[in-house]
Order: structure tokens, then sequence, then C-alpha cells
């Protein structure tokens, strides 16, 4: 027997569980379907995450009802300071200058994901079908079939994807990708510091790339996110705690010895970006459309402006009784997500690659020279700081506050 439903979400992280309880909550017929059991999602294993959940991002979560699981657990980042090297000049973001109480939060990925799953659990009001995925699908004139690997069979007027960067579904549609590796690998853990961290997050540029000391709960813990070049990381994971300690101090000793108090975790870094948002009937967001560098940590917080665009895009075109998969529909959201994403990629790879330059020169002058010039012109530190935040009057109306 097939099923029917108005969306499919295919995809149960974050940004996928955003959207589906979004449209849950609006009244649509939503069907999730993730390829991991329902137990792993709720109680899921600490990965060495902490996502950096922008001013913005924290609007939409409240606004769908997904934040107050978060909230005993988010760190306030009242500031972020960048610095290069040893040069003398740095850039300062202070929340008080935008008139705001925080510039964004620090969570630990296990809790948001426990968090998300915890919420959809209890309020879902729609299918969840776990520990299976899509196998295939067939697109007719004003619906689309998906088939699981369970057998079961959904008709349904849209797919969204947001099955991450290796996304299943994406291939099935055949939307081709271009990226790149860095040669790079991030190291991450938690440490503990006699200092109390104040809210502070510090992304400490080296020739390697970037070492974040972000800010966790509690004064006097943190997250590390270690970019190393690929071909050492290795060398460092491999050390003993005490060397590995030592080896996290000489690099930021400005809160005192940090204590490594947790595994050491390794991520290779690349990016991939899509060539297209959507393909047919089915629409990509999140991880799916575009996987970025996290030395900004917006990877999460430019999918949940996909989540805003395209579910304000469906809910005002099904009000109307419009198709919500067509064409004219996903065009509109593909313009409105595109270059927005884009440049995300384009701003992290263009500073990753001046920070990380062999050439002394092009490091220490131009990246010096950037961090002095935006930190002596108020209005660039203001933009950057709302840019930061993900603050623009052109919003979608989750991303400011307001309902569906």
């Amino acid at each position: 027997m097939i099923q029917k439903t108005d969306v499919i979400v295919v995809g149960g992280g974050p940004v996928g569980s955003a959207i589906a309880f979004g449209l849950d909550q609006a009244g649509l017929d939503v069907t999730l379907i993730d390829r991991q059991p329902a137990e792993t999602l709720k109680a899921p294993e600490a990965d060495g995450r902490g996502f950096a959940i922008s001013y913005s991002s924290k609007l939409l979560l409240d606004t769908l009802g997904l934040w107050g699981e978060l909230a005993p657990y988010a760190e306030p980042i009242q500031d972020i300071r960048v610095t290069n090297g040893k040069a003398p000049f740095y850039l300062h973001f202070d929340h008080k200058e935008v008139g705001e109480n925080a510039l964004g939060y620090l969570v630990e990925s296990a809790y948001v994901r426990a968090g998300f799953a915890k919420v959809l659990s209890e309020k879902f009001t729609g299918q969840c079908l776990n520990a299976c995925e899509a196998v295939s699908y067939k697109e007719y004139v004003d619906h689309i079939k998906l088939e699981l690997s369970d057998g079961q069979q959904i008709e349904t007027k849209l797919i969204i994807a947001a099955d991450g960067k290796n996304s299943t579904m994406r291939e099935l549609a055949g939307i081709g990708t271009f990226g790149w590796s860095y040669k790079q690998t991030a190291i991450v853990c938690s440490v503990t510091h006699p200092e109390h961290h104040q809210g502070v997050a510090h992304e400490h540029f080296m020739s390697s790339g970037p070492f974040a000391v972000l800010p966790l709960k509690g004064g006097h813990s943190s997250s590390i996110v270690w970019t190393e070049k690929e071909a050492l990381a290795g060398q460092y994971i491999g050390m003993s705690e005490e060397d590995f300690s030592a080896e996290m101090t000489r690099r930021f000793p400005y809160l005192g010895p940090l204590t490594l108090s947790s595994k050491r975790w390794s991520y290779p870094l690349s990016t991939r970006y899509t060539k297209r948002y959507f393909q047919g009937r089915i629409a990509l967001v999140g991880d799916a459309a575009h996987a970025i560098h996290p030395l900004a940590g917006q990877g999460m917080n430019v999918g949940f402006r996909d989540v805003a665009a395209l579910a304000e895009l469906i809910v005002d075109h099904g009000r109307l009784g419009l198709d919500i998969g067509s064409q004219t529909l996903l065009r509109r959201y593909e313009r409105k997500r595109y270059v927005d994403s884009l440049t995300y990629l384009a701003a992290t790879d263009m500073i990753d690659r001046v920070y990380a330059s062999r050439s002394k020169v092009v490091r220490k002058v131009l990246g010096t020279a950037a961090l002095a010039a935006s930190h002596g012109l108020p209005i660039v530190r203001r933009k950057l700081m709302r840019g930061a935040m993900g603050l623009s009057c052109s919003n979608p109306r989750l991303l400011q506050g307001e309902p569906l």
C-alpha cells in the first residue's frame, strides 16, 4: 500500500528536524525519514563538536519551540576575539555594540541532537520512519513517489533532502557538486582551565590553520577546534594526554593551563557545494547543499537560513492553495539561497587560505592588515558582527522571531 503525505524530509539531524517540525506546526502532513534508529537519535554519543548558534538561529529555534531543550546547555557568546599569531592587532566583537545580550550561543552537539529528538518525540504530529533510507524515486506531473530500503513507498508533493554532506537524495536526483579538500584535519575536544572564559570565543589563526577556543557552560570549560595540517594531525592525536594538554596551552595560554577533559576526535576538512538547489520535486537544505570550512562556526546557521527560506515559501504557497513542490516555488528558493550560501563558502575559504598561506608575507601582512582595518573601522566591525549574528532586514520570518 502506498502512503501519502504533503512533504517528506530525508535526514533527522538538526536542520532536517527543524524544517520537519516547523512545517508540522504550520499544519502540513510531514514524514521524517532517518537512517538511524530512534533510540540513537534520542541518546546520541558525544562527538566532540560544539555548535555555534547565531542570534538569528536562536530566534528561529525559539519560535519553533525547540530552544527550550537547548537553553540549559547553551553558553552565551558575549564577545568574539580574532587574533593572528603573535601580531599586535586583533579583531574584537563585543555584544554591547549591537545592543543584544549575546552574539550567539555555544551548545555541544550531543545536547542539540538529543534535545531535538526529545521535542520531536513529544510534539511532532507527523510520521517518523527510522532505521531506513531512500533507495529510489519516480516523479510524476503533480507528485513524486519515494521507495525506502524497508520496501515502503510514499507519495508526496515535495522531498526535502537534509541528509548531509554525502547526501543520498542528492545523488539519486543526479545533482552535481564541486569542492575540494583543505588537506587539513580538525582535532576537537573539551578542556578545563583555571581562568573564567567570560563568554569570549577565541579564533587564533596560526600557519597550520585556526585554533578556536569556544566557551562552554560553567565558565571553566571550553570546546577546542584545532585545525592542523593533515600530515601532522595524527602526530598530535597520538600524544599522551599530558603532552597534548601542554601543546594546547603553548598555542593558547591566556586561560591558564588547558587540561584535556574528553576524548579526542578528528575530522578531515573539505568543502562541497551543490550546482543546483533542487531537481524536479527534490530540494536540498543544509550540508546536502553546502558544506563549508568550520573556521567561522557558521555551517549549521547557513543550514537554518535554508530552513527559514524554504519553510516560508512552502507555507505561503500552501495557504494560497498552490503546489508546494512546483518549479516556480523551488526556483524562488534557489534564488534566495544560492548566492547567500556561496558567499559564506567563498569568505571562509578565502580567510583560511590567507591565514594558512605558506607565504609569511601573505599571512602576516595581509592577515594582520585585515584584522587591524576591521577593528579600526567601527562601521565595518558592526557590519561583520551583524553578519555573524545572521541579522538582516530581509531575513525570512523565522529568523526574525516571527512564526510561519
